[in-house]
């Protein structure tokens, strides 16, 4: 059987913020494929939204795209 493995946006911020992430990429939306992964309604809008409220950098990356790290 599967197991659920899932965070709701606001989750992930909560994991991101008790990880001290400098900056959390949102990864595993636009990807809605029941009954495997459900999507929430307006994801990256929830995340940035709630990021905001609470001082969370959030770097949204097209797939593809690469970031170098210092």
């Amino acid at each position: 059987p599967e197991t659920p493995a899932v965070l709701t946006p606001v989750q992930s911020l909560d994991a991101a913020l008790l990880l001290r992430a400098e900056v959390l990429v949102p990864i595993h939306f636009g990807l809605n494929d029941p009954p495997h992964y459900v999507e929430v309604e307006a994801p990256l809008e929830t995340l940035l939204h709630a990021a905001a409220e609470r001082d969370q950098v959030v770097r949204h990356m097209k797939p593809g795209e690469q970031e170098v790290l210092d």
